[in-house]
């Protein structure tokens, strides 16, 4: 099963390829779907895009702080979870404005390590079926 969403995946990726040499620009979006239904819901989309993007960077903010705040505790550091998610956004931005060449570093190392990670994980479920 894990091979055949490794193959699915690979034309998923092959699809974003294909769509960024269309449409290669910072408003993809809008100009994918005014392309297709006109600019009215071009506009509507970015602007629903940028919405999930807001939804889900706070999603992710307070992931972390749920995953900190009993970490830090285990220390005895106790403070409250909106400070770990604030933390966490500081660090964020930090890194985006540094230098790009540091923070597009940080997200190949981590997808690297998570690619591998996976990829530990399809072997050994395979190799557990396959035996």
């Amino acid at each position: 099963m894990q091979l055949i969403a490794a193959i699915a995946m690979g034309f998923v990726a092959y699809a974003f390829v294909m769509f960024t040499r269309g449409f290669n620009s910072a408003g993809s979006v809008y100009g994918f779907t005014g392309a297709v239904v006109g600019p009215i819901f071009g506009f509507l989309s970015a602007w629903s895009l940028m919405l999930v993007y807001i939804n889900f960077a706070g999603g992710v903010y307070a992931s972390v702080a749920d995953e900190a705040q009993p970490a830090f505790a285990a220390i005895g550091l106790y403070l409250p979870w909106q400070f770990y998610a604030i933390v966490g956004f500081v660090l964020v931005v930090i890194f985006a404005y540094l230098d790009i060449k540091t923070s597009s570093t940080i997200i190949l190392v981590l997808e690297g390590v998570s690619m591998l990670l996976v990829t530990i994980v399809c072997i050994v479920i395979l190799a557990r079926h396959v035996g």
